[in-house]
């Protein structure tokens, strides 16, 4: 999170100026709040969440065999090899108990 920091102060990108009057970071999320940007963040977010959750939710509580983070997406195929599944899981909640 620093880099970003340092960067919002030496470059500003077009049109940011425009709609947040040039603020830095401390005074840029109120900026966010009271212009509404903030809440379609949390309207929309939440709406993934949710869409994305409650299925997972109602299979575990149905019983069903299914993994806890596992949303059938896998576009490197990792689920194909044992070894590569074992060592990507092991790296997800190492990364998750940091």
């Amino acid at each position: 999170g620093t880099p970003e920091m340092i960067v919002q102060d030496l470059y500003v990108f077009p049109g940011f100026a425009d709609e947040f009057g040039g603020a830095a970071m401390l005074k840029l999320h109120e900026k966010a709040v009271l212009q509404g940007s903030m809440q379609q963040l949390l309207v929309w977010l939440g709406l993934i969440e949710i869409i994305s959750g409650v299925p997972a939710i109602i299979q575990t509580l149905n019983g069903s065999d299914r993994q806890p983070g596992d949303f059938g997406f896998d576009p490197l195929n990792c689920s194909q090899n044992p070894d590569t599944l074992a060592r990507r899981q092991l790296t997800e909640l190492k990364n998750g108990r940091l």
